[in-house]
């Protein structure tokens, strides 16, 4: 089986069979904070993930996984950025269906993706609910 030929909802489902659905998050009874933990749950609730899901918004749009994970934000820029039009006098088209962001086009993680701490497993976790976050704002389902 090629995870390749996947389609995007397919994609991340598969990714969720390690990292966890919205179904195994339903069924495990977490809320809050915790569901942080969970990557494949947090895309799908992104408002721009859509009923069919995307190809450019998918785990493996961003993450490779024959290679270690990169955690510097610019990197991801471009990933965004295939979406998302930039600068922000542009508009949104259909192969770019995404408005600008006013702010900047450029370590769009560190707004979008913040990460939080959850302090029972000493750690921060990425959301990977991408969303308008604003900084000090508490952790939102």
């Amino acid at each position: 089986m090629n995870p390749a030929s996947l389609s995007p909802p397919e994609s991340v489902d598969f990714c969720g069979a390690c990292h966890r659905t919205s179904l195994d998050t339903t069924e495990m009874r977490l809320s809050g904070v915790l569901n942080i933990r969970f990557p494949a749950y947090r895309l799908q609730a992104s408002r721009c993930w859509g009923s069919a899901g995307d190809p450019r918004l998918t785990c493996m749009a961003c993450h490779n996984p024959h290679v270690p994970l990169v955690t510097t934000s610019t990197s991801y820029d471009k990933n965004c950025l295939g979406c998302h039009v930039s600068p922000a006098a542009s508009k949104p088209s259909p192969d770019h269906p995404g408005k600008a962001c006013p702010i900047a086009q450029k370590e769009c993680t560190g707004c979008h993706m913040p990460k939080y701490e959850i302090k029972e497993m000493h750690a921060d976790f990425t959301d990977h609910k991408i969303a308008i976050h604003r900084l000090g704002e508490p952790f939102t389902e």
